[in-house]
């Protein structure tokens, strides 16, 4: 409850605050507003996260703040040096973390979306795998996680039945059979790289500091955190960004262009980030259907569906050529 979090917030961090619940798929999450104006985020990890994989998205957070990544969350320890707290509820224990709150509002929340700030977001994502090249924790080779797109036609072949809509089902079936056309002969040349994994429209922040001015001021949730194809990460951020957009290759355009000015992209690259932000759509689509039907009043998992319903035939009118041909213009 609120009244936990405020408790834990008081003994293990030493902070005098109000709670609000915040939306989470799989944990608990509070903002926490101090005495003083300060604000954080208490993040209670679901039982069954492996603390390894929590322990690889610390040093991740730790790794960015040391070069100087400042739009994603900071890790505050407890008042012990610890970076975790441990909470007891019903008589079972969970991880408890406290990271800094990034203030501005959610990309999916912004009407408007120019294309200075698009380009931002696509350099903020390439910044990001670019400080986190190099580095690796074994946690985060995940194995068969839906997530992760390399497993994209796996997760599309297992559930797409779950998917009721005809229509639907039919263009998760177009973006199934351009993943193998385009995607699956270029991985096995694509560079791999620990990866963010999850720049979607809900954890991108914004701030406008002027009328005219909008730009990226945080990157937030680690929880998908993966070692995949670095390109990966670019493409989920275009999926998102291209929903309900009346000219989506035009804003996909900018993000590559602004990716690009930070980590250069290669052929293969140019040639597969296209299809494989179609191909996040489709998985998105495939689980939510699975995660609605194990918990029907759960309304955060339906989230972004009625967005990607609307835009997904829009995005099969672009034919992958002309996509990476425009991208490699840009």
């Amino acid at each position: 409850s609120c009244d936990q979090a405020c408790k834990i917030a008081q003994d293990w961090y030493g902070l005098m605050v109000t709670a609000e619940l915040l939306p989470s798929e799989r944990d608990q999450n509070f903002k926490l507003c101090g005495e003083d104006g300060g604000a954080f985020v208490l993040k209670i990890a679901n039982g069954e996260e492996d603390r390894s994989f929590l322990e690889a998205q610390n040093q991740v957070m730790a790794r960015l703040q040391e070069r100087h990544v400042t739009y994603c969350p900071e890790l505050i320890q407890t008042r012990s040096g610890d970076d975790f707290s441990d909470v007891d509820v019903n008589g079972s224990t969970y991880a408890g973390r406290l990271i800094t709150w990034l203030p501005g509002e959610v990309l999916a929340c912004c009407k408007w979306q120019g294309p200075g700030l698009l380009r931002h977001l696509g350099a903020c994502v390439g910044e990001v795998d670019s400080a986190l090249k190099g580095f690796d924790h074994a946690a985060l080779h995940r194995g068969d996680f839906p997530w992760d797109l390399c497993n994209a036609p796996v997760v599309i072949d297992r559930y797409i039945d779950q998917v009721k809509d005809s229509q639907l089902h039919h263009q998760i079936n177009v973006v199934r059979e351009n993943l193998t056309e385009y995607v699956v002969p270029r991985l096995p040349r694509l560079e791999q790289s620990v990866i963010h994994n999850d720049a979607n429209d809900y954890n991108v922040i914004v701030q406008r500091p002027a009328l005219d001015q909008q730009q990226v001021a945080g990157l937030i949730d680690f929880g998908d955190m993966a070692h995949t194809y670095t390109v990966a990460g670019l493409a989920i951020a275009i999926a998102y960004a291209m929903l309900d957009k009346t000219d989506p290759l035009l804003d996909a355009t900018r993000i590559v262009e602004g990716y690009h000015g930070v980590l250069p992209l290669g052929d293969d690259e140019l040639a597969v980030v296209f299809p494989m932000a179609c191909g996040r759509l489709a998985v998105s689509t495939c689980m939510a259907a699975v995660q609605q039907e194990q918990r029907p009043d759960d309304s955060y998992l339906s989230v972004s569906q009625q967005p990607i319903h609307r835009t997904l035939q829009r995005l099969l009118d672009i034919h992958p050529r002309l996509a990476e041909a425009t991208f490699r213009h840009a």
